[in-house]
């Protein structure tokens, strides 16, 4: 059995599964989902422990980033502001987290540490006590005794950060062992990414309480079957083999690392961008708890790369977003049963506008929207009404990714054609994401490009061995940002559109005969055209030039027609003309555009011959 999962229909879940359920707060539980990070991006955490000591002086907290081993740690944020942390973890900006008061001291007898310096009286430099001469030195750089009198600027910390990335052989924080009276070093957090918070109270630093405490992590470290190696990586297709496994819906031999590879290579392309520069292709950076539904988590990751997965003969495979070269070419030869068509999807499915959401550093990790993408020829082609849909890319963390997969999705859409049907063994090579050639003059596919979404091997009724397949139109231009849109609706078939009726030539001459002994001005028109097997039958009008309206000559098939004992000038009289129009009509019914002709009718100025061989007969006194 196999099933396709497109990533772009339905809408990601917005939920725990995409944007991470902590990642802007520190929730408060000593038992939670753990998350779980992808890429790089921001996140708060579960605050697992904290703890008051020296008379509710200090306050302790223990902050879970994610419950497994992270990269780095890199930026951290108190109340959305970026702190600085000094060597000894100390938060020494912004300035509202640091104290500084000062003393008159005897510099002689005053050891200068970490957090005390010393200035001359008067003086704004700072003095490097200890050193040769007394040289001007930097804050905080300046040890050992010194001489002469001067000030003690004591600044306290109020706020200090260690990070811990949460190895497996992780060991306990020693300073909180040191200024704990329960933590101790048998809590070691194994496998726990988080921060150790103390905050000193100060009701001026935090006049609004404890800040949130979120910080921008590197998160896991995933395998590589291309390098067989582990590091951090944002590949989506590294990433989507590593939640299949970890997460227990696959076993390791389950997987098509051949697939997951080629999926991977095509994520890390180079992709110039109009502003100048490059980035990758796609790119994961994300966050979400371990409680959270795997096919929603599995919609996440698969929408940052546009792509598909699926499971089938035993294993998952998965594609990006990307077109790959035709593996097969398939005929009519090939075919074991009837084609099954869509032509179109119900107006319902149908869209010209997309936007939605995406979280990374241009909105300093907040969710924020894309800008939309609309196509003109599309809102013409559906008579003028725009119809939007609502795409969210949590786990895409720039806003040009986030436009070019949202215009896949939308040139994707207008890829309507489906076709399904049974084929003989040579599609037995084929799997789920390939392109195939499928050619099959009688629907106008020459060599025409689909996708199988939908594969399955079985038995035909007379016991062969066949695959029944669906397949969805596909072509380059979809994954090209500036293709041209209207080749959308016009590449479904080289048939002919049925809206469509040859053009028509008319062509008019002028007769004189004689009929009954009378003679007749005969205005002949002959009406042809190039491609006269898509004409069923043609409709031909006509009025002499000042008349209101025209008559009708007939319909009938392409060739002559006559209009019998037409009007005719007096010479030197005023002039007459007719205009004679003829339009092609298809075997739908279907009208073509009229074709005209006019002609100036000539005035009779030849006389009649001189009559010759005449003959008598008498006949009963009549001669």
């Amino acid at each position: 059995m196999g099933y396709a999962l497109n990533a772009l229909m339905p809408k990601p879940n917005m939920s725990a599964a995409s944007a991470g359920a902590y990642s802007s707060v520190n929730a408060l539980s000593p038992a939670a989902p753990t998350a779980i990070i992808y890429g790089k991006t921001r996140v708060g955490g579960v605050t697992f422990y904290q703890e008051t000591t020296n008379n509710n002086k200090y306050l302790h907290k223990l902050i879970a980033l994610a419950g497994h081993e992270v990269s780095a740690i890199d930026e951290v944020y108190l109340n959305d502001e970026l702190v600085t942390i000094d060597t000894q973890n100390f938060v020494v900006s912004p300035s509202d987290y640091t104290k500084t008061t000062k003393t008159e001291v005897n510099a002689g007898a005053f050891v200068v540490g970490n957090r005390y310096e010393i200035s001359a009286s008067g003086s704004t430099n700072f003095i490097a006590i200890g050193a040769a001469n007394n040289t001007v030195g930097t804050k905080f750089s300046a040890t050992g005794v010194g001489s002469g009198t001067g000030k003690a600027f004591s600044v306290s910390r109020k706020v200090r950060i260690i990070k811990h990335l949460g190895e497996d052989d992780q060991v306990a924080d020693p300073l909180l062992n040191a200024e704990s009276v329960k933590w101790s070093a048998n809590h070691r957090a194994r496998g726990v990414a988080y921060l150790y918070v103390r905050m000193e109270y100060d009701a001026d630093a935090f006049p609004n309480g404890v800040p949130t405490i979120t910080a921008v992590t590197q998160g896991k470290k995933i395998y590589n079957p291309i390098t067989e190696t582990t590091a951090w990586s944002e590949n989506p297709a590294l990433c989507l083999r590593d939640y299949l496994i970890q997460s227990g819906v696959a076993f390791e031999n389950e997987i098509r690392d051949d697939l997951f590879a080629a999926a991977a290579l095509i994520c890390d392309e180079p992709i110039t961008l109009a502003v100048g520069g490059t980035q990758k292709r796609y790119t994961t950076n994300g966050t979400f708890t371990s409680d959270a539904m795997p096919k929603d988590v599995l919609n996440s990751l698969l929408s940052s790369m546009g792509g598909m997965i699926w499971y089938s003969q035993g294993q998952w495979g998965c594609k990006a977003a990307a077109y790959t070269s035709p593996t097969l070419t398939l005929n009519e030869d090939d075919l074991r049963g009837n084609l099954q068509i869509r032509t179109r999807n119900s107006r319902r499915d149908g869209f010209n506008q997309i936007g939605g959401i995406f979280r990374g550093p241009e909105s300093k990790y907040f969710e924020t929207n894309y800008p939309l993408i609309t196509s003109a020829t599309f809102v013409q082609t559906d008579g003028g009404q725009v119809s939007q849909v609502e795409l969210n890319l949590p786990y895409v963390n720039t806003s040009t990714m986030a436009q070019r997969i949202a215009k896949i999705s939308l040139y994707r859409n207008r890829e309507q054609l489906k076709i399904s049907g049974s084929f003989g063994i040579r599609a037995y090579e084929l799997t789920i994401g390939d392109i195939v050639n499928i050619t099959n003059f009688r629907m106008g596919f020459d060599a025409k490009a689909f996708e199988v979404v939908e594969w399955k091997f079985g038995m035909g009724q007379d016991l062969t061995p066949q695959v029944t397949m669906t397949l969805q139109e596909i072509s380059a231009e979809v994954f090209i940002w500036n293709a041209d849109e209207t080749a959308f609706e016009s590449n479904n078939t080289t048939l002919l559109s049925p809206w469509s009726v040859p053009n028509v030539s008319v062509s008019l001459d002028q007769e004189y005969r004689i009929f009954n002994e009378q003679v007749l001005n005969v205005l002949v028109v002959d009406v042809e055209s190039p491609d006269a097997e898509r004409v069923d039958y043609v409709e031909v009008i006509y009025q002499k030039v000042g008349d209101a309206v025209f008559s009708s000559l007939g319909a009938g098939d392409l060739g002559r027609f006559e209009i019998i004992d037409i009007d005719t000038p007096l010479v030197g009289g005023a002039d007459i003309i007719y205009e004679v129009r003829a339009r092609g009509v298809n075997a739908l019914g279907v009208k073509g555009a009229f074709a005209s002709d006019t002609h100036k009718v000539q005035a009779d100025t030849v006389g009649p011959d001189t009559p010759t061989n005449f003959a008598r007969q008498l006949s009963s006194g009549t001669i």
